[in-house]
Formats: structure tokens, sequence, C-alpha cells
């Protein structure tokens, strides 16, 4: 079985996640980061998924519905999507994984699965949940956890991140959750592999101390009577956790080699289905190294850019190195450079908005400028 936490608070995305969760933010032109852990559970024959969401759930709800975008509308198992709601005295938001499990024992416990794969909802990537099953089972261990080396780690980032220290057989022996300063280049991916009955002893013995998370107050402290193990992954990791990591991502994925390590390496990601037309190249429109959902209408120049579904740039406008996300509509004459909007944002005519690579400028969804 797979559940999926969308709780992460620590996620430095200012306007962005005001509205919405990480989980659904709209990503690479087409999809929402949520689809990545969805279609690596899908493509692994995990039919039997749960969703944790906080008090922002509403487009969760809205972005996966039944689950009958990802095979998931089943008459056996499929998709459980659990609001806070149905937990007294947490104000909309669990104090951490474990609360957030501890929440959902009764539907872990009745499972019919043995095993559990646990993941977060701020990293994109395409995994095969099958080998890194087989690699836990050929190590007897009890938990396995994913990884990533990061060679260009910052203290800033290590910040936002949990660090794993391994053995040459890949035991895991430590721990650093969020250190300020970099004890090693293993990020841990939020994703692991254990037995249920496991996951429900340490989650209660978690809560029961006054504990709410899972990975520092539950696997860390039991790393010795635990075989707790690392699976290294070589492939390309999103990891969303600011405004500049979600614009250069983005910007990344103008990269063939990055689409088809994300994207099409380990098969089809699955998202919402939307049928809309094919994307409107008007006569003198000019669109370079771009990626472009369907639904666009293009009368302008466009360059090094995402577009998502929906979006309008009108005659004499220039997009450059932006992310413009569903039902935007730039107007006339206008110049974006290094900026950001959010869906259904409207840029009158003859405006210019600048931002820098490093810190691009976000325009909030819905906003008029």
């Amino acid at each position: 079985m797979g559940i999926i936490y969308t709780g992460e608070r620590n996620i430095d995305l200012q306007d962005l996640t005001r509205a919405r969760p990480v989980a659904t933010l709209p990503f690479g032109g087409r999809y929402r980061i949520i689809d990545f852990i969805l279609s690596n559970m899908v493509r692994s024959s995990i039919t039997n998924i749960g969703v944790i969401t906080q008090s922002n759930y509403s487009s969760v709800i809205d972005h996966l519905g039944s689950g009958a975008d990802w095979d998931l509308d089943r008459r056996r198992d499929g998709l459980f999507i659990f609001p806070p709601c149905s937990v007294q005295d947490t104000g909309g938001w669990f104090k951490g994984s474990a609360e957030a499990l501890q929440s959902i024992a009764h539907y872990i416990q009745r499972s019919r699965q043995k095993y559990c794969v646990v993941s977060g909802s701020h990293m994109a990537y395409s995994l095969s949940l099958e080998q890194m099953m087989q690699y836990h089972q050929e190590r007897a261990a009890d938990i396995t956890m994913a990884y990533y080396e990061d060679p260009q780690l910052t203290q800033v980032d290590s910040a936002h991140c949990t660090l794993l220290q391994t053995t040459p057989d890949g035991r895991i022996y430590d721990i650093a959750v969020q250190p300020r300063t970099p004890s090693g280049r293993k990020v841990y991916m939020e994703l692991c592999i254990l037995e249920k009955e496991l996951l429900l002893q340490l989650v209660d013995k978690c809560v029961v101390r006054g504990h709410y998370h899972l990975v520092r107050d539950g696997i860390l402290s039991n790393l010795q009577a635990l075989q707790v193990y690392g699976y290294q992954f070589a492939g390309y990791v999103a990891r969303v956790d600011s405004v500049q990591s979600y614009y250069q991502h983005n910007m990344a994925l103008l990269d063939q080699k990055v689409r088809d390590q994300l994207i099409t390496s380990a098969g089809k990601v699955l998202t919402k289905v939307k049928n809309e037309p094919p994307t409107r190249h008007a006569s003198g429109a000019r669109v370079r190294n771009c990626l472009v959902a369907n639904g666009c209408r293009i009368y302008g120049e466009v360059e090094n850019s995402v577009l998502f579904r929906g979006v309008r740039i009108d005659k004499g406008a220039r997009v450059c190195n932006s992310i413009i996300m569903q039902g935007s509509h730039v107007g006339e004459d206008t110049l974006l450079e290094q900026v950001v909007l959010d869906k259904s944002v409207v840029i009158s005519p003859g405006k210019s908005l600048i931002g820098q690579a490093n810190y691009p400028l976000v325009i909030s969804k819905g906003v008029t400028v």
C-alpha cells in the first residue's frame, strides 16, 4: 500500500502555497508534484493509496477526484483522501508525520497489504518501487529509505533536508534532520518501505511519548535495534522547497536529458486529464525552447519558458525565462523576464516585469497587474 503525506510545513514557497499544499503545485507545464509520486506507485502495481491532507486540502480533492486518471477508482482498494477534520485538536494541521499517520491507523490496520510505501510530497522523481522493494527484501531490511547524492548541497539547502549516513554495505548508522551544516551529501527523498505492523508500532511509540515525527522520533531512535538501509537513487530529483528551487527545476525541464530522466525514462507520468484543443501559434508568433501545454494561444514571442494549459500571449508581448500557469493572460506589448505567474493572472498591456534567476518575481493567483 502507499501513503502520501502532504503536510510539509517547512516549505518556503511564499504565495505559491498560500492556498494549496506543495503536493498540488503546478509543475512542468501540465503536472502537479503529487502526480510523480502517484505515478511511481501505480507503475509499481500499488492499487491501495491513502493521501493525508492538511487544512488547505481543497486543491488535493479537486485534482485527484476519484483517482480515475490514475486507475484508482476501484471497487476494492483504490484512492483514499483523508482530510484533517477527522482528527480532533489539530486545528487543521498535524504537528508531524507520526501524528498524521496515527490519524489513519485504522485505515492502515485494515488494509490487506503487508508492506507500506510512505512518501512525502515535495519531490518529483521517477523511481521504480519494484526495484526498491527487491533491494529491501534481499537485505532482510526492517526499513529501507531512498536517498540521492547532491554534490552541490549548501548550508541553506541542508536546513530543509534530512541527511543520511551509511556504511559501505548501505546500512544507515546516522540521520541528521534539517542540520545547520551539511553532514554528508545523501539527501533523504522522504520515501521509505517497511511492514505496516512495524509502521504502526513506531507511530504509536512516537505519539504516546508526545513525539510527532516518524524519521526523527521513530526511526532515528531505533537505528541500533532495527535493520535500516539506504537505497541510492541515481536519477533526477526535483526537490521543491523554495521559490528558487521551484523556478530552477522547471527551467531544467527545458533540457531534453532532464525531461527524459524525470518524465519519460520510467514510464508515463499520469495526471488529471483535461480535454482542450491544441495550442494555436498565430502568424508572426515566435516560440523557442519552451514547454507549452495544450489550449494556449500565442500571438507574441516566448523563449526559454514553461506555459501551462490555456495561457494567452498577446501580440507584441515578449516572455523570456518565465513560468506562466494555467489560464493566465499576458497583454499586448508587455515584457516578462524571470517571472512566475500563478493561475489566472492578467498582465495589462504595456507592463514590464523583470525578476532575477536567483530570485524570480512571483505574481499571486488571480491578480491583475
